[in-house]
């Protein structure tokens, strides 16, 4: 262990005992070490990626403090929605700085954020209002050819701040789970907990999700034809068209701890991604064994169900790790079973679905930890 993963690790079990809230969030992203960041710390894309170098330099507390930061902007959202469509990275940037500034400006010690009466704004107003006012006063933030020198220095650091930011359904759901079931904020003030809370959605649009993670996963492939003139040199040369696929593999658990209902959901689920474009997909039946794989290519009403006994996941990593490459992997559960070790080289991007809440605040501390996670409350299916 690196000696900045050990200072991480002090922190993360301080905040396990004082701190649930920061603790929760930590243990939600993957936390990366990259070594050629231009800033200290960026989140995005599920991971909370430090520069080890420029880390290195700073006392435990200043750490802390950049942390609990990144932390509260995940918690409000801001690097996954929200953002304004007319509004660049960079702006999104000091508009989620002014917010958190507001809320949570007066525990720093070490470090001041951008604030809103930098741009004589009030304080107390939301994301999209300081995007949309600081927008309009900065419009060539990201660097325009008559910005100074300092300018553009401070534009090419907000820009590595925000590379990461993408609307992202799968973590925004993410993120609200983990909000509706935190019962202690710790030392966060009252302001800022309910700003919090109030970004929290009480209901989820699973098919959204599904085709959001589809969409995540979807390939191109480039073909060569005459039928169409090449943007340069016209019908000279040959165009191109790209035709968009994916390889996508769904497990199913068929164990016993899976009622009929569930399965006839599970099914439900597979049958929907035929809607959403996807032209075939391999369906995998698994217990604590693979039962059978089998490739659709359309809607099925009747489905043999086999198997019955216990779950393994691992027989699902090794099978779609050996017998891929596959762009996604859906495993559609009620979630309790070891967790599976995976490769270092396994590429397939996971999707955990589990049926019950339950299921999900018992294991969600390990599949965020090699995948999304959502929740479908059977009941309300």
């Amino acid at each position: 262990m690196s000696q900045l993963q050990s200072r991480l690790q002090i922190i993360a079990e301080n905040w396990f005992l004082n701190e649930p809230a920061f603790f929760a969030v930590y243990c939600s992203h993957k936390i990366t070490e990259v070594p050629d960041l231009k800033v200290a710390v960026r989140v995005g894309k599920g991971r909370v990626e430090v520069n080890p170098e420029f880390l290195d330099s700073i006392d435990d507390s200043q750490l802390a403090e950049i942390l609990r930061v990144e932390m509260i902007r995940i918690l409000l959202k801001h690097p996954y929605e929200r953002q304004p469509k007319d509004c660049s990275k960079e702006v999104c940037t000091l508009a989620s700085d002014c917010v958190i500034s507001c809320n949570y400006g007066k525990s720093l010690k070490h470090f001041t954020l951008t604030s809103p009466r930098e741009f004589n704004l009030p304080d107390g107003e939301f994301y999209e209002f300081y995007a949309r006012k600081i927008q309009k006063q900065l419009p060539e933030i990201s660097g325009g050819q008559n910005s100074g020198k300092n300018e553009k220095s401070k534009s090419e650091k907000l820009a590595e701040i925000s590379k990461l930011w993408d609307e992202d359904e799968l973590q925004s759901v993410t993120i609200s789970n983990l909000i509706e079931r935190i019962q202690n904020w710790g030392s966060m003030p009252a302001n800022l907990v309910e700003t919090i809370k109030s970004c929290a959605k009480p209901k989820v649009d699973y098919r959204k999700i599904l085709q959001g993670f589809r969409a995540s996963i979807i390939s191109s492939k480039r073909n060569l034809t005459r039928m169409k003139p090449n943007r340069r040199t016209g019908f000279n040369s040959m165009g191109s068209v790209y035709s968009f696929f994916t390889s996508l593999i769904v497990a199913v658990d068929v164990s016993k701890s899976i009622d009929s209902e569930q399965l006839v959901k599970f099914y439900d689920i597979v049958n929907g991604f035929f809607r959403y474009g996807i032209s075939k997909i391999d369906v995998m039946q698994f217990d604590n064994e693979i039962i059978s794989v089998e490739a659709m290519s359309k809607s099925q009403r009747e489905v043999n169900i086999k198997g019955r006994r216990g779950t393994d996941f691992q027989k699902v990593i090794d099978y779609v790790y050996f017998n891929g490459p596959y762009d996604g992997l859906i495993i559609l559960t009620d979630g309790y079973a070891t967790p599976p070790v995976i490769p270092e080289n396994f590429k397939t991007k996971i999707l955990y679905v589990v049926t019950n809440q339950t299921a999900y605040d018992d294991n969600s501390f390990w599949m965020l930890k090699s995948g999304r996670l959502i929740l479908i409350n059977i009941d309300i299916f």
